[in-house]
Parts: C-alpha cells; sequence; structure tokens
C-alpha cells in the first residue's frame, strides 16, 4: 500500500524549478531558430507581391503605348519663366488609370483642373492597393516633408511605392531629363536605343526615405527627404512621381545606388534590404543590390546610355 502511494505522488508532482527553466530555455531557442525564419517567409511573400505589382503597373503602361502610341508623360505642367510650373499637375499614374482598370476613377477626373483644386480631391486621395509595397506598413497620405506650408497644398494626396524613372537627373530650368519619363514629354519604346531589357522604367522608393504619390505634382512645393531619414535634402515637388540616380542640379554627386543610406528625396530604396525591386521595360522584374557599379545603375537610368555600350547583364542583380 505504502508503495502504490509512493508510486501516485511521483507520478503526479509538478515540475521542479530547474526543470521548468530548462523547459522555458529550450522554447526560447526554438522560437528564436522558427521567427526569424516565419520573418523571412513573410517578407519574401511580400517582395513577390510587390515583383507584382510592378508587372502590373508595366502592363498597363505598354497598353498605353499601344493606344497612344507614346509611353505617358511623367506628369503635364505648364511653366512661365517668371512664376514657374502652374499646373495641372497629373503624373503617369493618373494618365496610366484606364489600364490599371480604374477607367471609372479616370472618368471622375477633369484632367484641366490643377491637382490641387478642390475638384481634383477624389482623383489625387483615391489609395490604389497595387500601387503599394505590401512591405511598407504606411498607408496615410503623402507628405512633402517641406518645413513651413504653402497656402493651398493638399494634405490628401494618395501614396505610391513605385515612381517613374526620369534618368540621372533633371534640369530644374526648363525640365529636360535622359531618362524615359519627365515634364510634358512623351517618348516612344523606339525612343529607348539602350534596350529595353536594359533600361528602368519603375523601381521602388520606401517612404522611410521620403514619399511619393502616383497621381501628380503639385507645383512650386518643396519635396523633402523623412524627418528619420539621416540625410537631410529637398527638391522640386517632381520628386514624388519620378526617380533620379543623381542629386537633381548637382551633377558632380554621386550617382546614388539603391539602399543607400545617403540617398536623397528623388532616389530609389525599398524596405526588402539589400536594393530595391525595378521593373524593366521588357516587363521582367529585377531585384537591383547596392553592390552594382554605380555606373551601371547609371546607365540603366538613361535612354541612351551615357557610358557607351555597357553590359549590364552580368551587374544588375
Amino acid at each position: 500500500m505504502a508503495s502504490l502511494l509512493t508510486d501516485r505522488a511521483a507520478r503526479c508532482r509538478g515540475l521542479t524549478l530547474v526543470e521548468m527553466m530548462a523547459l522555458i530555455a529550450v522554447i526560447a531557442f526554438l522560437l528564436a531558430i522558427i521567427l526569424p525564419a516565419i520573418r523571412a517567409s513573410q517578407e519574401a511573400a511580400r517582395r513577390a507581391q510587390c515583383t507584382g505589382h510592378l508587372k502590373q503597373i508595366a502592363l498597363a503602361i505598354h497598353s498605353y503605348h499601344d493606344a497612344w502610341n507614346t509611353l505617358p508623360a511623367g506628369y503635364v505642367s505648364a511653366e512661365n519663366p517668371a512664376v514657374g510650373e502652374f499646373g495641372p499637375g497629373w503624373g503617369w499614374g493618373t494618365l496610366t488609370l484606364p489600364f490599371l482598370s480604374r477607367g471609372d476613377l479616370y472618368n471622375t477626373l477633369n484632367l484641366s483642373l490643377s491637382i490641387a483644386a478642390p475638384g481634383s480631391q477624389t482623383g489625387r486621395s483615391t489609395v490604389l492597393s497595387n500601387l503599394l509595397c505590401p512591405s511598407e506598413p504606411r498607408r496615410d497620405p503623402a507628405s512633402f516633408h517641406a518645413a513651413g506650408s504653402v497656402s493651398g497644398v493638399p494634405s490628401d494626396l494618395s501614396p505610391s511605392s513605385y515612381v517613374a524613372c526620369a534618368g540621372t537627373s533633371i534640369d530644374p530650368m526648363t525640365g529636360a531629363s535622359d531618362g524615359p519619363f519627365g515634364r510634358n514629354v512623351s517618348w516612344r519604346l523606339s525612343d529607348i536605343t539602350d534596350g529595353l531589357g536594359q533600361t528602368l522604367m519603375l523601381g521602388e522608393r520606401t517612404r522611410a526615405l521620403s514619399d511619393a504619390t502616383w497621381a501628380g505634382v503639385v507645383p512650386g512645393v518643396q519635396h523633402c527627404t523623412d524627418p528619420s531619414w539621416p540625410v537631410r535634402s529637398c527638391g522640386p515637388a517632381w520628386g514624388m512621381v519620378l526617380g533620379v540616380t543623381d542629386l537633381p542640379g548637382v551633377s558632380a554627386y554621386p550617382t546614388v545606388v539603391p539602399g543607400s543610406r545617403r540617398a536623397h528625396q528623388s532616389a530609389f530604396g525599398s524596405l526588402h534590404g539589400g536594393g530595391a525591386n525595378f521593373v524593366f521595360f521588357d516587363g521582367v522584374v529585377r531585384f537591383v543590390r547596392d553592390t552594382i557599379d554605380p555606373k551601371v545603375f547609371r546607365a540603366m537610368a538613361t535612354r541612351a546610355s551615357l557610358d557607351g555600350d555597357l553590359d549590364c547583364s552580368g551587374n544588375a542583380y
């Protein structure tokens, strides 16, 4: 009888403190192994979805070209030498809406109105999920992050994770650029002489660097890096819809590769780590790493290579 009681007590006793601590240590060790793998798989899924978004946008831009025999302008804005740009400012994303299955939204717009006009609110503020990278946590309206305020500037611009490639820079006086997108200019695919598979169409920009929008450019506003970004730089508002590799207006500034922590407000970058996704004019999405040769990256941003016939195939990713 005593033996039975001893056996029952042995079976019913709880874990000792040492055993409990050992169990907790084992569970913590397993979590330390498993959680990074789970996070990595989740990020891989988000990056794949981001790739799908870029392919969809590239298809829409090619459909625009099929319909009009030109690419959409980077943005549309008239200019007066005395006052600068005065709008309307609608960007490549707005012009491409019918080919992104958003003809309903496009039909509500009066493109002769300024993007900042009260009548343009619906168009400029509608959030489009396929223009946002799933890795980007923020969904609030895009901000210029500029010091001070300008009367009449809308604070409800729809955010975007993707900007069109304007080349190495944009001339601050004329608006001319050496890339496939720019102000008031619509190039044909035949104008891209470097080859469609070696020329950037669109690239990512994380809001940790600076905000972007697909809707268009608000004239007369400064666009700056996010306050938390290590580099504080500001430039014209076209940086909200276009990306360049070099600091605008400073030709001696070194090319900023994707993922660089010294990027300016109109550069490219992502939250994926190690680079950013880009879609080329052949419709292929490639992850361009931050280890790319800056000369190659600079040449990929132009319609006609600045550095001769660079072979980008072995250096892009």
